[in-house]
């Protein structure tokens, strides 16, 4: 019995031990906990000290951090700064704090009365940085607790306001927002217009449902739909009743019927080639909203003009043949002409629309310079078969306008040689001039081109024409001039008039002579032309020659039997040139021929 007492009184005293040391236990680490939290709270204090010293309020790493919003409480509260301040650009520390979206840091800003209309040097205020970033929880600490004005503040973008910013970015939830906070949108009678334009039509039907006004703006709700060439929001608004005569129009851009053919996107404005892929879309939405006007609206607009632009006008322009066909099929006059005198028919001409051309030609429209149009096309591919419907439909081949321009000339300028041979066989003038009054045959000369040379002759141009050129210089003298042995020899071959004179009565050969030009002599001296034509001033070929100092041109006149005793109007034989020339080899060749003359 007492051994058993014994171990109960053991068992209590060992007890008693490990209840005394487990105090102990706790005790020290409590001590410790508590040691180390007073070092972890002053390691923190001064850490958090010395990263405010080295921040402004508009840093943006400050808000980045995990800790930032402590960051910012300690500039503000403990060192002073400015809860305002902006660094580059006019940001600032609300600013910062949405873009990184620390919303406690966003708090502390609104709560210590930080100006939250402060805007960015590009008008960006916290509110409509918040509806940028999509940030609805901001947006509603901004209005609710900050007092944002829903409205915006003076911008110089329409999409630095609140509303505007939302729909721009076709946000509905934001939109809504402002809504829900008694955003009244009868105040903004822009808006639908801007939604049209730059939103979507979730968007546009969403503020038309919720009070917008279609008729408050300079520009209807239903035109700025119909310019858009947006149809499933032209068949919207005429469900809700918008009225088509109430419409309007624009000084711009005309009126429903010019919108809907395209005058926003009028390609008619720089005669620039339409790129069709890209306008597939919108030629199909301008037929559909023409489709949904014409039958509506005051047929008589259908022949209205902005600049003598005409909605026929304007879609083929643009190349919406649908659009052309509803119109021509309601009454459009198919020959009016814009102010530059250009008919549809131009316009489909430059553009290269071949089945628009065709459907103009099918229902009487004029030609009138077409070619020259087509032939001035940048649609390069399609101008040969366009140029074939207009001449198989009567076009004047030959037409030449005010500034000398026909189809050939132009042809012809542009080294285009498959062109020009076209046209020459679809009876185009080979006598035709060039614009600058030159004669075709003459310009191939003065270009050496051979191949157009060659096509001009074999198509029957005059080989002796002298129209356009100053000194009535035939092709021959133009060639003998300049040398070109191979040109004189196709003329030659072509019976041109080899003793034929310019204004100052010198022939070919006294043309190649005064040019030492020996090569062509020999040629023109095969011909057996006249060697003893005087020109102007009584000088024959050989005076000419001797005159250039050549003496293997004298030698070839001489031997083909120059006459050597022919004066000019001066008095003078070929060899008192010579000699007031100091040339005393050719004095002495035309002395031997005068002798050898002599002696025969």
């Amino acid at each position: 019995m007492n051994n058993r007492i014994n171990n109960e009184e053991s068992k209590k005293f060992v007890f008693k031990v490990g209840v005394i040391v487990a105090a102990i236990v706790l005790v020290f680490l409590i001590g410790a906990g508590l040691l180390i939290g007073i070092f972890l709270f002053v390691g923190g204090k001064s850490s958090l000290n010395k990263m405010a010293e080295n921040y402004e309020v508009y840093d943006a790493e400050i808000y980045a951090k995990k800790y930032g919003d402590k960051i910012i409480k300690e500039l503000v509260l403990n060192y002073g700064k400015d809860i305002n301040q902006t660094g580059d650009e006019d940001i600032g520390g609300l600013y910062q704090a949405i873009k990184h979206n620390n919303i406690k840091a966003v708090k502390f800003f609104i709560e210590n009365n930080a100006h939250v209309e402060i805007a960015t040097f590009d008008g960006t205020t916290p509110l409509v940085l918040a509806i940028e970033e999509n940030k609805p929880k901001i947006v509603e600490l901004l209005i609710k607790e900050g007092k944002a004005n829903i409205y915006g503040v003076y911008a110089k973008e329409t999409e630095k306001y609140p509303i505007y910013c939302a729909v721009k970015n076709k946000n509905l939830n934001m939109i809504k927002i402002l809504l829900d906070n008694n955003f009244d949108l009868k105040r903004e009678s822009y808006i639908l217009s801007y939604a049209i334009e730059n939103s979507d039509e979730n968007i546009v039907k969403y503020l038309v449902e919720n009070g917008a006004d279609m008729y408050s703006y300079e520009i209807t709700a239903l035109y700025q739909a119909i310019l858009n060439l947006n149809p499933k929001l032209v068949e919207y608004f005429l469900y809700k009743g918008a009225s088509i005569e109430k419409a309007g129009g624009t000084d711009v851009y005309g009126n429903i019927m010019m919108a809907a053919a395209g005058s926003k996107f009028n390609n008619s404005n720089d005669k620039s080639p339409v790129d069709l892929e890209a306008l597939e879309k919108s030629a199909e939405n301008s037929a559909k909203i023409t489709e949904m006007l014409i039958g509506k609206a005051d047929k008589n607009i259908i022949n209205d003009s902005l600049e003598g632009k005409t909605p026929l006008i304007i879609a083929v322009g643009n190349s919406y043949i649908d659009t052309a066909k509803i119109l021509i099929e309601n009454g459009a006059n198919i020959n009016a002409v814009d102010i530059e005198g250009w008919s549809a028919l131009s316009y489909a001409v430059n553009n290269g629309d071949i089945e628009i051309a065709k459907l103009l030609l099918e229902n009487k429209s004029k030609i009138k310079d077409e070619l020259l149009i087509a032939i001035k096309s940048p649609i390069v591919e399609s101008s040969i078969n366009i140029m074939k419907l207009l001449i198989d439909n009567k076009a004047n081949i030959n037409y030449t306008d005010e500034n000398g321009f026909n189809p050939l000339n132009i042809a012809i300028e542009s080294g285009d040689m498959e062109l020009t041979k076209f046209l020459i066989k679809n009876g185009a003038n080979v006598n035709s001039l060039m614009q600058d009054g030159l004669s075709l045959i003459g310009y191939a000369i003065a270009q050496n081109n051979m191949d157009l040379l060659q096509i001009l002759i074999e198509n029957g141009a005059n080989v002796n024409y002298t129209n356009g050129d100053s000194w009535a210089n035939t092709p021959l003298q133009t060639a003998s001039r300049l040398g070109l042995d191979n040109v004189v020899r196709i003329l030659l071959t072509r019976n041109a008039d080899i003793n034929a004179v310019d204004m100052n009565g010198n022939t070919a050969l006294h043309t190649a002579a005064l040019n030492s030009q020996l090569s062509v002599v020999k040629l023109l001296l095969e011909k057996n032309p006249n060697l003893d034509i005087q020109n102007k001033v009584g000088n024959t070929a050989l005076h000419s020659a001797v005159i250039s100092g050549n003496i293997d041109i004298v030698g070839e006149l001489v031997l083909k039997g120059a006459n050597t005793k022919i004066r000019n109007n001066d008095g003078k034989y070929p060899r008192d040139i010579a000699r007031a020339n100091n040339s005393a080899a050719i004095f002495e060749v035309l002395r031997e021929a005068e002798n050898k003359n002599i002696n025969q």
